[in-house]
């Protein structure tokens, strides 16, 4: 409807007209912006779906088998902690922080670094070493104190068992001085002797190994098979007996070997000749 076609309407007529279209803009504005609101929520769904559908899930059971892994580097490696526990001028905080973190995993090496910590000149840094050296020791110490308590009464060979276990610890940790040291020893092959199981077996022949005992390492190998668990006393004690070509025969069948530090360079030296 033009303005001039307008114009000639009376003016009651003109009214209903102004009145008509006012009450038109008014009602269907809102029913107009909810159809807008409703067109742009649909939009919005459509596109975080799509972004939702690209996200690649990883099962937990697959994560060690993936292969499209990320490698997170880590900010500070092992050669950092070394540096920062014998490095003495360094920021003693941060030290500190590294004496911490080797003392979460409990092995020979991380010892070794806590008993470097106690001639440190950091007070702090020879009070944490000693407290986490001396509270590692004594939880042995009690637990080995129970049980031969309760093996006064008892000829259990669980507990004989577990108590060759913890007379070992104190050996592999490096916790017993060398006057305890060959204590330890006896007391765990006296316990061990008539133990058949294959566990027993290989404690024995850890402390055979570190004695250089090989004629009593063979006869425990003897009772043996070889395999994944084995295989490295078997390689050890052939290579003593300078048994070279079984050595080089189970290298070839078990290459998973190099990964032992032990024998990297065996692994290297007869896998590339």
């Amino acid at each position: 409807m033009s303005f001039s076609l307008f114009k000639e309407f009376n003016v009651e007529t003109r009214k209903y007209f102004i009145f008509l279209f006012v009450f038109m803009f008014v009602f269907f504005m809102p029913v107009l912006a909810y159809i807008g609101l409703l067109i742009f929520y649909l939009i919005l769904i459509k596109k975080t779906k799509k972004t939702e559908d690209d996200f690649k899930h990883i099962e937990v059971e697959k994560l060690l088998t993936m292969d499209e892994l990320l490698l997170i580097k880590r900010f500070l490696g092992e050669g950092a902690i070394v540096s920062y526990i014998t490095n003495q001028d360094l920021n003693p905080d941060l030290r500190l922080k590294a004496f911490i973190i080797i003392s979460e995993i409990i092995s020979p090496l991380s010892i070794q670094f806590l008993k470097f910590g106690l001639r440190d000149k950091n007070d702090e840094i020879r009070l944490l070493c000693f407290s986490l050296i001396n509270s590692l020791d004594e939880k042995i110490n009690n637990e080995i104190f129970k049980l031969n308590k309760i093996l006064k009464n008892s000829n259990a060979k669980d507990l004989k068992l577990k108590l060759a276990k913890l007379y070992w610890e104190m050996i592999y940790l490096q916790l017993a001085d060398e006057t305890f040291k060959e204590y330890y020893i006896n007391n765990i092959i006296d316990i061990l002797k008539n133990n058949s199981s294959k566990e027993a077996k290989m404690i024995l022949l850890r402390v055979y190994l570190m004695k250089k005992d090989y004629e009593n390492v063979s006869k425990i190998l003897e009772q043996l098979e070889i395999n994944s668990d084995t295989v490295t006393y078997f390689i050890e004690a052939a290579y003593y007996k300078k048994d070279f070509k079984t050595v080089k025969k189970l290298i070839e069948q078990y290459p998973e070997i190099k990964y032992i530090e032990k024998f990297y360079n065996i692994y290297r030296l007869w896998h590339d000749t």
